[in-house]
């Protein structure tokens, strides 16, 4: 959408300063590539309302939130139209020469390994087939997961948990809070974490060692 609207203002501009066109024809042209412009906005505005972005020390951060679908099918196909207009955007914003780290709550686990049962999250929003192959598009676009990156390919860490059946206690969770980085970021990554789960690991301790004087 961003891609569109430079075009399209550099049209604009062209079509103000062409002395060939006379008033009525200038008047139109420029009265459609408004309207053109009017519905960019629009979609542009649709996806800021859940991000928000900031520049400090030469590095642009991104917090995004994705919209959840687990509400119903309604909020699903919301959440989905969210992700199609999302996509195009994150792309252009990949392609930044400066560094760029975006990260949030984008409420899909994109691998079996961020989810701790995956057979039984199958038809579940958050890790829905398409929605994690549209997450392997995302990061096709010219994103780093850095999480993944650190870790490797193991099972976790997760960043949510259900509040029910001592989930948390359990670390029985989902990888759906998200840090990615551009080319440009990339390369000055050292490490990345998660920090809510060292309250976790603190919590499986104290559940060990329970059991330990018990026994």
């Amino acid at each position: 959408a961003i891609i569109r609207l430079r075009f399209l203002e550099e049209i604009q501009q062209q079509i103000a300063s062409n002395g060939e066109l006379g008033p009525r024809e200038r008047l139109k042209a420029l009265r459609e590539i408004m309207e053109h412009k009017d519905k960019v906005l629009q979609d542009i505005a649709s996806i800021k309302r859940e991000v928000y972005l900031i520049r400090t020390q030469g590095v642009q951060l991104v917090n995004v939130y994705l919209p959840s679908g687990s509400a119903g099918p309604e909020r699903q196909v919301a959440k989905e139209a969210w992700m199609d207009r999302f996509l195009p955007w994150a792309a252009a914003l990949a392609s930044s020469s400066e560094p760029v780290i975006l990260g949030g709550d984008l409420n899909i686990a994109p691998t079996k390994l961020d989810v701790s049962n995956p057979s039984r999250a199958q038809k579940i929003s958050g890790f829905l087939p398409h929605e994690r192959e549209w997450f392997t598009s995302l990061l096709e676009t010219g994103w780093t997961d850095l999480i993944r990156t650190h870790f490797g390919e193991q099972q976790g860490p997760y960043s949510w948990w259900s509040n029910f059946g001592r989930a948390r206690e359990l670390d029985r969770g989902w990888r759906i809070d998200h840090l990615l980085a551009n080319r440009a970021a990339r390369e000055a990554l050292r490490s990345a974490s998660i920090p809510v789960v060292e309250a976790v690991e603190k919590a499986l301790e104290q559940r060990r060692l329970r059991r330990e004087v018990t026994h």
